[in-house]
C-alpha cells in the first residue's frame, strides 16, 4: 500500500515530472488518473476505519490539486 500511495505523491517520484508541453501534460494527467484509481480501489477493498479516512483525504487532495491542471480546457 505504501508503494501504491507513493505513486500519487510527486515528491521524489522519478515517474512524475512537471509537464512542460501539451503532450507531457496529457501523460501527466493520465498517469495521475490511473494511479488515483488504483489507490482508490485498494482503499475500498483493503483499508478500514481511520486509515480509510486518511487515504480518502489524500485522494481528495491530490484530485483537487490536479483537477484544474487536468481539466479539458487545459488539455485542448
Amino acid at each position: 500500500m505504501d508503494e501504491l500511495i507513493s505513486t500519487v505523491m510527486p515528491f521524489g517520484n522519478p515517474k512524475v515530472h512537471v509537464p512542460t508541453n501539451q503532450a507531457e501534460l496529457q501523460r501527466f494527467c493520465g498517469y495521475y488518473r490511473d494511479a488515483l484509481k488504483q489507490v482508490e480501489d485498494m482503499n475500498k477493498q483493503c483499508v478500514q476505519g481511520s486509515y480509510r479516512n486518511m487515504f480518502n483525504v489524500v485522494i481528495f487532495n491530490v484530485r483537487k490539486h490536479t483537477k484544474d491542471l487536468c481539466s479539458r480546457a487545459s488539455l485542448e
